[in-house]
C-alpha cells in the first residue's frame, strides 16, 4: 500500500513539474517600469531626445523584460569575448527576442565604444544614427519600452561579427559595450 501511495505522490509532483515548466517556456514580457542607472538613463534620455527630434513619441520605459534581455546578452557577449548580434542570419527576433517573449518588431541595438557611459551622445548621433539599420531601430514608430546595459569589456580581444569576413579586435584600453533593446507598444 505504501508503494501506491510514494508512486501516486511521484506521479503528481511530475505532473506538477511538467506543468511548471511548461509555463516558465512561454515567456511574458514584463513591461513593469524598473529602476534605471545614471548611465542608463543617460543612454535612454539621448535616444528619447533624438525619437523627438525626428517628430516620434520620446517617452521610453525602461522595461523590467527588456532590461533584463539587454543585461543577459551583454554578459553572454562580455563572457564569450564575442561582439554579435546572434547566430547567422536570423534577425534579432527570431532569435533571442521571441526568448524574452518580446512582440514582433522588437529590435536590437550593439555599440563597443571607448566613449564609456558618458559617451552616449557620441554614439547615439554619431554612430548608430549614420547606420540605416540602427537609426532604423531608433526611430522604430510605435517604440514604448526600452532596455539598457553597459557593461564594461573584460576581454583584451574580441571578435567583431558585424564585419564581414569577422575580424578579431583588440581591446588595448577601456572600451565599453553597449545593448540596447527597443520594443514596440503591442507586448503579448
Amino acid at each position: 500500500m505504501r508503494v501506491i501511495y510514494v508512486l501516486a505522490i511521484g506521479v503528481v509532483v511530475l505532473g506538477l513539474t511538467a506543468a511548471v515548466v511548461a509555463r516558465q517556456s512561454e515567456a511574458r514580457f514584463d513591461p513593469t517600469p524598473v529602476f534605471s542607472s545614471t548611465d542608463e538613463e543617460l543612454m535612454i534620455s539621448t535616444i528619447e531626445q533624438f525619437r523627438a527630434e525626428h517628430g516620434l513619441s520620446s517617452e521610453l520605459i525602461q522595461a523590467k523584460s527588456a532590461k533584463n534581455g539587454a543585461q543577459q546578452w551583454a554578459e553572454h557577449l562580455n563572457a564569450e569575448c564575442e561582439f554579435t548580434h546572434g547566430e547567422g542570419n536570423l534577425s534579432f527576433e527570431q532569435q533571442r527576442g521571441a526568448d524574452y517573449g518580446y512582440p514582433a518588431g522588437s529590435k536590437e541595438i550593439l555599440a563597443l565604444s571607448t566613449e564609456g557611459p558618458s559617451g552616449a551622445d557620441y554614439i547615439v548621433n554619431k554612430g548608430w544614427a549614420l547606420s540605416p539599420s540602427h537609426y532604423d531601430a531608433l526611430v522604430l514608430a510605435n517604440a514604448r519600452f526600452i532596455g539598457v546595459s553597459i557593461v564594461e569589456v573584460k576581454c583584451s580581444k574580441m571578435l567583431d561579427y558585424t564585419k564581414e569576413p569577422p575580424v578579431m579586435k583588440n581591446i588595448d584600453r577601456k572600451h565599453y559595450l553597449y545593448v540596447v533593446h527597443i520594443i514596440p507598444e503591442e507586448v503579448k
